[in-house]
């Protein structure tokens, strides 16, 4: 699991006002790798799935209004489908 703290450090934010919208965030980084097969369960985590994770939830930091239209085309950000890709139950 990734923690608040983790990825406060990796967005590079020191206070903690914010730290329930980063639980949403890693909440849906989460959920949204688990609805596309990737296991997240697994204990310890694996490392690229954490990495994957931060990257999500640093979308969604620093997009925290709408993603204008013109990158709603780019899903992930870059290098989350290389990281989560050997991690994946069921390759489409």
């Amino acid at each position: 699991m990734v923690t608040v703290e983790e990825a406060k450090l990796h967005c590079h934010v020191s206070h903690d006002e914010e730290d329930a919208s980063f639980v949403t965030y890693i909440g849906a980084a989460t959920e949204w790798l688990g609805k596309i097969d990737v296991d997240v369960v697994t204990d310890p985590m694996p490392i690229p799935i954490k990495q994957a994770i931060l990257l999500i939830v640093a979308l969604y930091y620093d997009n925290r209004e709408a993603i204008p239209e013109v990158r709603r085309s780019t899903p992930l950000p870059f290098g989350v489908e290389a990281l989560i890709a050997p991690y994946r139950e069921h390759c489409v």
